[in-house]
């Protein structure tokens, strides 16, 4: 592979025909081939910025149309299951007459409210192997509890569920485990704020998406332009008109110094 990119590499051929041209232009004496080759190359550049803007269209109008949706949907979906979940364990949740939440957690029938007890429970269990882990299910604060083996990493973990599933790593301490078990609600509000603020960035991608979708084509103007002139070009050639030539000449042909044919050499 090259590093020279595309663009510079026209452009250096954009000067080897433009030198060409004007060597082309003193030894014919017709000024229109060097305004035709300079608008046919003009044309060249404009047909791939066309190329480059088509493309930018149709990924544009593929994320208005189908991704940005898809994603949105996929946002709105986890943001009703986040707030369900808040809104389970805010519910759930046992305060004393200070405001302050009391623990409780069920474990098969039995409801405990003291948390070192629970906490000795779930690290038994989870210390237990396959079958003991696996056989306690309970709830804790609305949410289904459980205790799962990882599959990868054959390790026990607390698995929560509402409208949504979660992930809670045993500590060698197990009050620690608590502690991030305490965390959970704190977590699924931070989750719903920056799930909030995804869904936001999302819907302004569309809606920006679609702007750019109406703009036209930057050259669009410029290149009716150029062909026009370059089918009059075409046909006064062809035409061979004398009139046309003079018109167009800058100067007469005796004036044309040799210093553009030196130059051209030179590149």
């Amino acid at each position: 592979m090259t590093s020279r990119s595309p663009l510079r590499s026209l452009q250096d051929m954009d000067e080897t025909v433009l030198s060409y041209a004007e060597l082309k232009a003193v030894a014919t004496g017709n000024p229109f081939l060097r305004e035709k080759m300079e608008i046919e190359n003009r044309l060249g550049r404009i047909q791939l910025a066309k190329i480059d803007y088509e493309t930018t269209r149709q990924k544009l109008q593929k994320f208005m149309a189908i991704d940005g949706p898809v994603r949105l949907k996929d946002k709105d979906a986890k943001i009703a299951g986040l707030m369900a979940d808040k809104l389970r364990m805010d519910d759930a949740a046992l305060k004393d007459s200070d405001g302050k939440n009391l623990f409780q957690m069920t474990l098969g029938e039995k409801i405990i409210t003291d948390r070192d007890e629970a906490a000795k429970i779930l690290m038994t269990a989870a210390k237990g192997g396959f079958t003991a882990a696996t056989a306690v299910k309970g709830s804790y604060r609305g949410m289904n509890l459980r205790i799962l083996i990882d599959p990868m990493a054959m390790e026990p973990y607390l698995s929560l569920s509402g409208a949504r599933t979660y992930r809670i790593g045993f500590s060698e301490k197990p009050e620690v485990t608590m502690r991030r078990l305490d965390a959970l609600h704190d977590g699924i509000i931070k989750e719903l704020k920056a799930t909030q603020e995804e869904r936001s960035r999302i819907a302004e991608d569309v809606k920006e998406a679609e702007e750019k979708i109406k703009k036209p084509f930057p050259y669009a103007a410029e290149e009716a332009e150029k062909k026009a002139r370059l089918i009059e070009i075409v046909q006064q050639m062809e035409q061979g008109s004398d009139v046309a030539i003079a018109a167009r000449a800058a100067v007469p042909r005796e004036a044309v110094s040799e210093e553009p044919a030196r130059a051209a050499y030179a590149r």
